[in-house]
């Protein structure tokens, strides 16, 4: 695994130091991100490596906030929490190595009553402790000028006998001004549930790719009006033509393939190599290669599943509703839910703007996304940009997972025909979306 960390160079150290200790498999790269004023350089190479990487963990929650705030990150990641064991580190090094009076301080990452919890263990009576804890409210550049500022003041009045802090820079202004601080470090314990939360999400994401996926295949049978009707050998001919476009697909997609009977077939691969191979489900080729060489079409199930018999079970549903609609299309049948049809590429073009737009090729070339998936982004552009839409509403409209698009997104942003508009809540409850805006 290609881990990124990212944070101040001090706190790094600690994180890179325990992973190559206890975690063989993980190579690590440090992106230093000393602070909020100097984040765009860590952006812009955090936007050029993103591929890379597995995942991403942050030293700390503020660096996480600051990034996560001005870049959508849509592969794994987490940052190093501050836990009882960085809290009881901190406490240990403040009585045994400075000899500071741990009754009274200021402090910047935790919550006063995690800390007044800790000295209720120990039997401390609360009305002992003086603890002055820093607002959770400041963001973004005023971040470190502000937390500094808090400890100096209830230094300087003498409430506080030394000072806390999470963030590497805050302490070093404070050690500037020979104010007593001490800096959290990480704990091994802390840094082993970070890495192992990131290593699970990796995972999961990887278990997902590599679902089993079923494809049902069908040749829609001639009509009573197709000469080819009644000859036994033009239809043999047809379906020797039709086999051999099956199985360049199957080449394709790294399937394995079984014929069932004188006009079906059944084929076995990945989500991660099928959704390669079609941008998601956007274009399946098998359509149109099959239409365009032989006298016959093709009606297509796609079934996903956590076992190989749901996924066939599902590639069966799809099969007839492909069936059902008249054949030549496909539909994908994933967690009980049946996909919009699938045309072959030559239905892609509508009324409007041509698929074959110049303007498409460029973009498709700048993005890495294929044409048909530009100018179908561009059939919804046309009516939703008025107003803007999220990322999900671009999903359901295009017909392919959230996570999916996601990426398709992150594409155009970073050559510059898409940008985000604002957010909008979704419901009631929950966090608010991104929307987005289609610029061509």
């Amino acid at each position: 695994m290609n881990i990124a960390i990212i944070g101040h160079n001090r706190t790094m150290a600690f994180v890179s130091a325990s992973i190559k200790q206890h975690y063989k498999e993980i190579e690590t790269i440090e992106i230093e991100f000393i602070d909020a004023d100097l984040k765009e350089s860590t952006l812009e190479y955090l936007k050029v490596q993103l591929p890379i990487f597995d995942g991403i963990v942050f030293t700390g929650p503020k660096p996480y906030e600051i990034i996560n705030s001005a870049l959508s990150i849509t592969i794994p990641q987490t940052f190093i929490r501050y836990d009882r064991s960085i809290l009881l580190q901190t406490m240990l090094e403040a009585t045994i190595k400075e000899d500071y009076d741990i009754r009274s301080f200021s402090c910047d990452s935790y919550n006063k009553d995690m800390i007044l919890d800790l000295y209720d263990c120990i039997g401390m009576n609360r009305s002992e402790i003086d603890i002055y804890i820093a607002p959770k409210n400041i963001k973004g550049n005023n971040l470190v000028l502000e937390y500094t500022t808090f400890h100096k003041e209830k230094y300087n009045k003498g409430l506080a006998s030394f000072c806390m802090t999470g963030i590497s820079m805050v302490y070093e202004k404070l050690q500037a001004e020979k104010i007593p601080c001490l800096l959290m470090h990480p704990t091994s314990e802390a840094i082993h549930n970070g890495i192992r939360q990131l290593i699970a999400q990796i995972n999961a994401i990887k278990s997902t790719e590599s679902q089993i996926v079923v494809l049902s295949m069908e040749i829609d049978l001639p009509n009573k009006y197709n000469l080819i009707h009644d000859n036994d050998y033009q239809l043999m001919l047809e379906k020797t033509r039709v086999s051999e476009q099956v199985y360049k697909f199957a080449k394709r997609i790294q399937a394995a393939v079984i014929e069932v009977g004188s006009h079906n077939y059944m084929m076995f691969s990945t989500r991660q190599i099928l959704e390669s191979v079609t941008e998601y489900l956007i274009s399946i080729p098998i359509l149109s290669d099959v239409s365009s060489n032989t006298a016959h079409t093709l009606s297509v199930g796609i079934g996903y599943g956590k076992t190989a018999r749901e996924a066939k079970y599902n590639a069966a549903l799809g099969l007839n509703s492909a069936l059902t609609k008249g054949g030549n299309q496909a539909f994908s049948v994933k967690e009980g839910k049946i996909s919009a049809p699938i045309y072959p590429d030559t239905n892609l073009e509508q009324e409007g703007a041509s698929i074959s737009d110049p303007l498409f090729k460029v973009i498709a070339e700048a993005t890495g996304i294929s044409i048909n998936s530009v100018y179908k982004l561009h059939c919804i552009k046309e009516k939703t940009n008025e107003i803007g839409v999220t990322s999900r509403e671009l999903a359901e409209e295009f017909g392919n997972s959230r996570r999916s698009m996601n990426r398709i997104i992150e594409k155009l942003i970073i050559a510059g025909y898409a940008q985000i508009e604002g957010k909008r809540m979704m419901s009631d409850t929950g966090r608010p979306t991104r929307v987005i805006k289609l610029k061509w």
